[in-house]
Formats: C-alpha cells, sequence, structure tokens
C-alpha cells in the first residue's frame, strides 16, 4: 500500500510540475503568437502609409517646399517600430522553438530593402518634381521663356515640343522623348551649321536637359508598374506579405500543435491515474475490510462521473493509508478540474476572438460598399463636368485631353465595380436554380454590341442540353462578361472575319463549356499569370487588370475548372468545367473532390 502510495504522490506532481511546465509554455506561445500578429499589423498599415504618400503626399506642395511630409515621418517611425518588434520576437522565437527563426530573417531583410528602396523612389520622385517644382517646375519656366513673343523660334514648333513632353509624361512612351530631342536639336543647330542665338538656345538647351533628366527619373521609377522601382517596390511589398503571411500560418499550425500536444499529456496523465486507481482498488478491496469496499465503490463513481469529490470523506474504522489515499485522490481530481477550467478559459477566449474578428471582417465589407458608393458619385460628377467643359470648349485641340479624361474616368468607375464584384463573389453564398445557359449567354452578347468594334465580329452560341443546367446566374453573368468584353476589346482589326464562338455541352454531371476567338492571343510568357491580380498580359491594355483574377475567383467559387490555350495573332481558347448542380443532388455536392487547375 504505500508503495501504492508513493507512486500516486509521483503521479500527481509531476503533473503539478508539468501543468505549470505547460502553462508557462502557453503563456510565451500565446505572447510570440501576438508578438508576429502585431508585426504583421504594423506591416499592412506602413504598405498603406506609403501608397498614400505616392497617392497623395507627392501632389502637396509643401512637400516640394520643405522636403518634409507627414507621410515619411510616419514611414520611418513604423519602420523602425517594425524593427523594434522582429528584434523582440526573434528573443521570443527562440525562447518558444518557433520554427520561424530563419523566415523572420528573411522579412527583416525584406523589410530593409524596402526602406531603401521606397526612399530611393521618394527621392527620385522630390527631384522631378509637381507643378512649379523641381524639374517640372524648371522645364515649364524655360519652356514658357521659348514662347516669348521676339525669340528666333516658331510658335509652333515650341508647341510641338510641349506636345511631345506632355505625350511622354501621359503615356510614358520612348518615342515621344525621342521626337522630342530630334526636334530639339533640330532647332537648337539648324541647317547650314548657324547656331541658335541667345537667349533661346540657353532656354532650349536647359528645357531639353531638363527634359531628359526628367525622362531618365521616369524610366528609373517604371514606365508601367511592372518595371523599374515600381515594379521592385510591388514585388518587395506581395513577397512580405505573402512571408508574414506564412509567418502566421506556421505560427497557428505551431499553437495548434502545441495545444494537441498539451491535451494529449493530459489525457495521458488522467488516463493512467484512473487505470492505476482501478488496479490498485481491485488489489486493496481483496484485501481489506468493509472500508476498502466503501472507497473501492466511491472512487468506481467518481471515475464514472468524472467529477471532483465534493466533500471530505473520513472513515473511522479506515486504516489512516486509505483516508490518505482519499485525499490524495481528491486533490489529483480537482487539479484536474482546475486544469480544465483554464482549457475552457482560453477556449472562450478564442471563440471571443474569432466573433471579433469576424465583426472586424463585416465592418470592412461595409466600409468597401461606402467607400465605392462615396467614390462613385463624384466620379459621376466628375464625368458630367467633362462632358460640360466639352460642350463650350472652342478649342479643337483640347478635345483629345477631354477624351482622355473620359477614359481615365471610365476605367476608374469600372475599377470600383470589379472591386465591388470580387468582393461580393467572395462573401455571398452560391444561388442555385435552372439556367437557360444559351438566353444567358445571347442576353451578354446584346448587352456588349454597343463597344467600339463589336459589330464587325460574328459571335455564335451552340448549346448542346441533355439535361437541365443548375447553377448560380449571377456568378456565370460575371464569367461570360469578362470573357466577351475581353475578346472583343482584344480583337485582331486586320482580319477580315473576327469571331467569337461559344459552345457547350450540358450533362447530368457538369457543362464543358469552349470559349474561343481569333483575336490577338496571349504570348505563352504571358498565359500563366493572366489570372493575377492586377497584371495585364498586353501593353496596350486599359483595363485595371482585375477581370480575369475575379474570373478565376469565380470558378473556384463555383468549384470548376478552366484550362487556356492561346497563341499570339491566331486567337485564344478558355476551357471550362462546371459542376451541374441539378434537383436530383445536394447543393453541397458541388463541393465533393473538385480542384481547380487555375
Amino acid at each position: 500500500m504505500l508503495l501504492g502510495f508513493l507512486f500516486l504522490t509521483l503521479l500527481i506532481g509531476l503533473l503539478l510540475v508539468a501543468s505549470l511546465f505547460m502553462l508557462r509554455r502557453s503563456s510565451a506561445i500565446t505572447q510570440t503568437q501576438a508578438a508576429i500578429n502585431h508585426v504583421q499589423v504594423l506591416a499592412l498599415h506602413l504598405i498603406r502609409i506609403d501608397n498614400d504618400f505616392f497617392d497623395i503626399g507627392t501632389l502637396e506642395e509643401s512637400y516640394f517646399q520643405t522636403h518634409q511630409s507627414s507621410f515619411l515621418k510616419r514611414h520611418d517611425s513604423l519602420v523602425v517600430l517594425v524593427h523594434q518588434h522582429i528584434e523582440e520576437l526573434k528573443v521570443s522565437i527562440a525562447k518558444s522553438n518557433y520554427p520561424a527563426e530563419d523566415l523572420l530573417q528573411i522579412i527583416e531583410a525584406d523589410f530593409r530593402t524596402y526602406h531603401t528602396t521606397f526612399h530611393e523612389l521618394e527621392r527620385l520622385l522630390f527631384e522631378r518634381g509637381f507643378r512649379d517644382y523641381g524639374l517640372e517646375g524648371e522645364m515649364r519656366k524655360n519652356a514658357h521663356a521659348l514662347e516669348v513673343a521676339g525669340l528666333p523660334l516658331k510658335l509652333a514648333d515650341v508647341l510641338t515640343l510641349r506636345r511631345n513632353e506632355k505625350d511622354f509624361l501621359l503615356r510614358h512612351d520612348l518615342q515621344y522623348r525621342d521626337r522630342f530631342n530630334e526636334l530639339a536639336d533640330r532647332l537648337l543647330f539648324p541647317e547650314g551649321g548657324k547656331q541658335l542665338r541667345e537667349p533661346a538656345f540657353t532656354y532650349l538647351s536647359k528645357y531639353r536637359d531638363q527634359f531628359n533628366r526628367l525622362a531618365q527619373i521616369v524610366i528609373t521609377i517604371g514606365l508601367t508598374s511592372a518595371d523599374g522601382l515600381r515594379d521592385k517596390l510591388n514585388a518587395l511589398t506581395a513577397r512580405l506579405s505573402n512571408e508574414l503571411d506564412v509567418l502566421s500560418l506556421r505560427s497557428n499550425e505551431f499553437v495548434a500543435h502545441e495545444q494537441d500536444q498539451f491535451i494529449a499529456y493530459y489525457i495521458f496523465m488522467i488516463l493512467s491515474a484512473i487505470v492505476f486507481m482501478i488496479f490498485w482498488g481491485y488489489w486493496v478491496s481483496k484485501r481489506l475490510s468493509a472500508p476498502i469496499a466503501q472507497l473501492s465503490q466511491v472512487i468506481h463513481a467518481a471515475m464514472k462521473s468524472k467529477k471532483a469529490f465534493t466533500h471530505h470523506m473520513q472513515m473511522n474504522t479506515a486504516a489512516v493509508e486509505i483516508n490518505a489515499l482519499t485525499s490524495s485522490f481528491r486533490s489529483l481530481f480537482e487539479q484536474t478540474e482546475a486544469q480544465m477550467k483554464v482549457i475552457k478559459k482560453k477556449s472562450r477566449q478564442i471563440k471571443h476572438r474569432n466573433l471579433e474578428l469576424k465583426r472586424v471582417n463585416q465592418e470592412l465589407d461595409h466600409f468597401l460598399y461606402s467607400t465605392a458608393h462615396d467614390l462613385r458619385s463624384p466620379l459621376s460628377s466628375l464625368a458630367g463636368l467633362v462632358r460640360l467643359a466639352e460642350l463650350e470648349n472652342r478649342q479643337p485641340e483640347m478635345n483629345f485631353y477631354f477624351s482622355m479624361m473620359r477614359d481615365s474616368i471610365q476605367r476608374q468607375e469600372e475599377f470600383i465595380k470589379q472591386i465591388v464584384t470580387y468582393t461580393r463573389n467572395k462573401k455571398l453564398e452560391l444561388q442555385i436554380e435552372q439556367i437557360d445557359l444559351r438566353a444567358l449567354i445571347e442576353k451578354i452578347v446584346e448587352d456588349h454590341l454597343f463597344i467600339d468594334g463589336a459589330s464587325r465580329i460574328a459571335i455564335s452560341v451552340s448549346i448542346r442540353n441533355e439535361v437541365p443546367f443548375y447553377s448560380d446566374r449571377q456568378r456565370l453573368t460575371i464569367l461570360f462578361n469578362n470573357l466577351i468584353s475581353n475578346a472583343i476589346r482584344y480583337t485582331d482589326v486586320a482580319k477580315e472575319k473576327p469571331f467569337i464562338r461559344v459552345t457547350a455541352t450540358i450533362t447530368e454531371c457538369e457543362a464543358y463549356i469552349e470559349f474561343a476567338d481569333n483575336g490577338l492571343g496571349i504570348a505563352a510568357d504571358h498565359v500563366g499569370k493572366i489570372f493575377n491580380m492586377f497584371y495585364r498580359a498586353h501593353t496596350e491594355s486599359k483595363g485595371s487588370g482585375l477581370g480575369l483574377f475575379i474570373f478565376k475567383k469565380t470558378i473556384q467559387r463555383l468549384k470548376g475548372q478552366v484550362q487556356v490555350e492561346s497563341v499570339v495573332k491566331e486567337g485564344t481558347k478558355f476551357l471550362i468545367r462546371l459542376p451541374n448542380a441539378t434537383v436530383l443532388r445536394p447543393q453541397l455536392e458541388i463541393g465533393l473532390d473538385t480542384v481547380s487547375k487555375i
């Protein structure tokens, strides 16, 4: 009996020590996870501040007057905070044995590169200037000086220089830079070997040199978002976001693993104690008197109910060892109950945090819709003002700029619409109904006939229905709107008979849809990237780069598959498979074992 009691005491001691160790480790892991989340929040805030600086700060005159901005100060302070938290996180991860030390070093290095790249880009933007400041301001002064009457230059030549300058800044096309330099050199050194007279020579020379420096800055920054410092900064932003997501995922997996070990250890200890008590009680009941039998009944009852003793059990006729065993058994269950309360408390906290996260997501959705509405109203007003200005305009050369304004407003409205469409596709549940696929496609085709060039395209729709087709009408509309609008937009105007051909076969299991055109096509090195967010496969594209990204997400939401085949100057073909959610099968069957090939 004494050995049994000693073993039981040792088991209780191990349970207590392990409990303290696991509690301390659980606290350290929780703090480390919170620190990781804090670094992620700071990084996202830093990226948002930097975007605000490029969108707003670079348009403020005070920035170019003083080379100071509240955005830059906040950027530098956030960078300091991020590095401080990363250093603290290193120490915390080392103590907790987190499997993320190598990834954290990569994140820290990328943050330093991001900070350096941001300041290099900011320096070039400041040197470039805005309106009357920097290179733009100096160029404007020299250009105005060249327009003064009395100088040996034709006003038409000066205006041509300015037009090439503006075209280059607006379109970022190097041919306008070359035209500018060609005309400037011809004006500086006209035929006959004579040099342009002063002061026109000085003004024009400065104007040309300043424009070339400005062009070099624009090239360094990036003629498009896919090259230069802009591309590098965007790539760093995407990489940091991905690395932080991976770090957070590793943290969650590690926490889940530790919790599983924690629970498994406690279950093992409790089961060990219970098994020991069963065998030990059975052995004692055979050798001792009625108190032992009574104690055995109490123990068995406690094990069946799995609740701690609610009263002290003291038997006058029992041995001291029996009473000691009773007390130890009661303490064991009390400790177990306390630990389970801690686990339940942690579970409630996690549930509360999940509810809070759900609330924040709902607020973000509301913010997105409100922001989209607030952005559309001024855009509509601006479009009306541009139209009024165009009607009252008496300068034909201004029509070009009005056209560019309308295109910019339309692109912005389309961008907002696509963002809202993406969010709705992500949040809304599937609304399954019977779809007349032919009628749906033909209706979408009719809606696109007003687009320039659509009337030249021969559009054919062939549907083979073996059974009725059931799916989500709104999401199918998104799919075919994207396909048809892209096919019209990128039609090959050089071909005599452009076409769009839609064929579909509907079976009980799926709808197999083939969407083909003979448009411009997509280069092989772009085909694998066309579904990326903001990616544009054509340099002349005027879209936001969201259309095919939303197309991809919609296919995934419908649990479908898509493949793309394309040859430049020959055309593009989309091969789509969508599950048929027929009336005879539950809606949930749509998601069974369907893996997207996108």
